[in-house]
């Protein structure tokens, strides 16, 4: 887009089909549009065409070199510019503003608008010809690029043109203004840089704050649910059990003689075989089951579905056996370990978390007490789960 104009290198580079006006500075007024010229300012009659002269055009006696001066004062860039038939561009007037934008005065000799064309940034060459072409359609135009001026500076600036009617020989005519928003754009850019900033802190501390939530749901020591998360998701589970008239089983598991473990082979080695029991039981366990560490020596299993038959005591003893078969390697020494556990059913009567672990932990004394490595499983107690006793409001969704 051929545009804004110097004002000084207009008057020197008019060229041909511009007549150079009086240096008494006046108004002229065409098609009820406002020119101004002064020594500073060029006004061209229409190119290729005779029919003007200055009585056609009309004058005034209004200071034009006022009107420049109130032009070179505001910020931004006035011009009046015409798209021949035959696409070629002409300046008409051409303002003061221009050499504040291309960072300092056209050089002697130079075409205005060729300056202007050479200092649009070359990423932005097209979107500026585009929008060109759009003035000729009859509606304002707007455009944003960049200009890289004699001072070395990149200005960002908004190119906005407003058409006259259409001549009756086919000319476009149009008053154009050139705003350097490059502060504005600076700003925006600024804030943008912020945002992303803010947004990166959100983002950590959002992640800061899982992990932080997850360390303190997690056992240290061996990387499974702590007491805390676990009994909360109990309760949750207890309650859908409740709901979909499907106990659940607890198995609350004690390693036998863990003392004298840490007595022999040192507390370090307790924490390896702490470490490599809860593995372990992770892996006897299935993918829906929830295993946690209790506290010491005592683990916890949620068992989620019990399905029919004595499945609660089979996958306690299926436990046992498990962690009785193959001993434990800690520091190079084969520990065998044994555990009592002690399983509980849930029902009417143990429908608690509290219940629940109560019925539990009596039944893993019991197994001590018989003589310890076997499961003792809890009386069944008496209120067992019946069809449509369960809250009809009860509906939460569990995640493991």
């Amino acid at each position: 887009m051929q545009s804004v104009r110097s004002a000084s290198a207009g008057v020197a580079n008019a060229g041909a089909g511009a007549e150079r006006m009086s240096l008494v500075a006046r108004l002229v007024v065409r098609s009820g549009r406002v020119a101004a010229d002064s020594e500073w300012v060029a006004f061209d009659k229409d190119p290729g065409s005779s029919d003007h002269n200055d009585d056609d055009l009309g004058t005034s006696g209004v200071d034009a070199s006022r009107l420049l001066e109130v032009l070179s004062r505001i910020d931004c860039h006035v011009y009046i510019g015409e798209t021949l038939r035959g696409g070629e561009y002409h300046e008409i007037f051409t303002g003061p503003g221009i050499e504040a934008l291309l960072g300092g005065p056209i050089p002697d000799g130079v075409d205005p608008a060729r300056a202007w064309d050479a200092a649009v940034h070359p990423d932005d060459f097209q979107r500026q010809a585009n929008a060109g072409q759009d003035r000729g359609r009859g509606g304002p135009v707007s455009v944003e690029y960049r200009v890289v001026g004699y001072d070395g500076v990149t200005r960002w600036v908004l190119d906005r043109m407003w058409p006259w009617p259409v001549t009756s020989d086919g000319r476009h005519i149009y008053d154009g203004v050139v705003t350097d928003v490059t502060e504005l754009h600076q700003t925006t850019d600024a804030l943008h840089e912020a945002l992303l900033v803010a947004q990166s802190a959100n983002l950590e501390l959002a992640q800061s704050r899982a992990v932080a939530e997850q360390q303190a749901r997690t056992d240290d020591l061996t990387g499974l649910r702590n007491r805390r998360d676990f009994t909360e998701r109990l309760e949750r589970h207890l309650t859908r059990a409740a709901y979909d008239q499907r106990p659940i089983g607890l198995l609350l598991i004690d390693i036998d003689f863990f003392k004298q473990i840490n007595d022999w082979h040192g507390h370090g080695a307790g924490d390896q075989l702490l470490t490599a029991f809860a593995a372990r039981l992770r892996d006897e366990t299935r993918a829906d089951d929830l295993v946690a560490r209790w506290g010491g020596e005592e683990f916890v299993v949620l068992l989620t579905d019990l399905g029919s038959g004595n499945v609660l005591a089979e996958r306690a003893e299926q436990i046992r056996k498990a962690i009785a078969s193959t001993p434990f390697i800690v520091s190079g020494q084969a520990i065998g370990v044994r555990v009592s556990i002690g399983a509980a059913r849930s029902s009417v009567a143990l429908a608690t978390s509290d219940a629940l672990l109560a019925a539990a932990d009596g039944a893993m004394y019991e197994a001590k007490r018989a003589g310890r490595d076997q499961v003792a499983v809890a009386p069944a107690q008496e209120g067992a789960f019946k069809p449509g006793s369960a809250s009809a409001d009860v509906g939460e969704t569990l995640t493991a």
